[in-house]
């Protein structure tokens, strides 16, 4: 992990209850691969089975360091969920950019696609803890908060590029991209590995063929 990158996920998570903030560059570094341990074990044997020592001990750092950035698990726990969002947030920001639909469907479901299959597989621990979650959690309601900005985001992008599309037309649009993308996605997960990339071809092919007709001109 380069200095940028580990500057950047500090300042990431600055909102989280650290016990004390990283300024130095070695903290942040330190803070950066507890959050990287703590994550790795959590998707081995999972949260509840995860110790503090287990993670300081997977960072290759004292218990004592890690108690100096975080208070207990939970706020370990909850830098890593800060940590994956705001990598969520950035991917809406960096893909979806005002282009995308005006750009070749090809192009923009290739990068879409291929940058939520590394998010995912990134974060497949704290992926599976926020779908585990209850819906009445702080954990789900931030994770709801980032779908709805996906689905803002989207809806501004297809808005541009069919103004004439109702909105309850548009509204039922996304909401199609979205249930058939996250299901492929979670099913391209699961296959063997030999059987991902038919998963994927596949999802790409409904996207474009779905919205092929949409885009034409005579469907405006």
């Amino acid at each position: 992990m380069d200095q940028e990158q580990i500057q950047t996920e500090a300042a990431e998570v600055q909102e989280t209850h650290f016990r004390r903030q990283p300024q130095q560059i070695r903290g942040q570094q330190r803070v950066a691969a507890i959050l990287d341990a703590a994550e790795q074990l959590f998707a081995e044997i999972g949260y509840q089975a995860t110790s503090t020592n287990a993670i300081a001990q997977r960072a290759n750092t004292s218990i004592g360091s890690l108690y100096q950035f975080f208070p207990n698990k939970k706020a370990i726990l909850q830098a890593v969920v800060a940590r994956y969002h705001q990598q969520y947030r950035d991917l809406i920001q960096n893909i979806l950019t005002d282009d995308f639909f005006f750009q070749s469907l090809s192009d923009a479901f290739d990068s879409l696609i291929s940058a939520l299959i590394t998010l995912h597989a990134s974060h497949g621990g704290i992926r599976a803890f926020l779908i585990g979650a209850s819906a009445s959690s702080e954990f789900a309601t931030e994770a709801q908060q980032i779908h709805q900005e996906l689905f803002a985001r989207l809806d501004d992008l297809l808005a541009a590029r069919v103004p004439q599309l109702p909105n309850a037309e548009r509204a039922l649009t996304l909401r199609i991209l979205y249930t058939t993308t996250q299901t492929l996605l979670e099913l391209s997960e699961t296959v063997p590995s030999h059987e991902q990339s038919t998963v994927l071809s596949a999802l790409k092919t409904m996207l474009i063929s779905y919205l092929s007709p949409i885009f034409s001109p005579e469907s405006i």
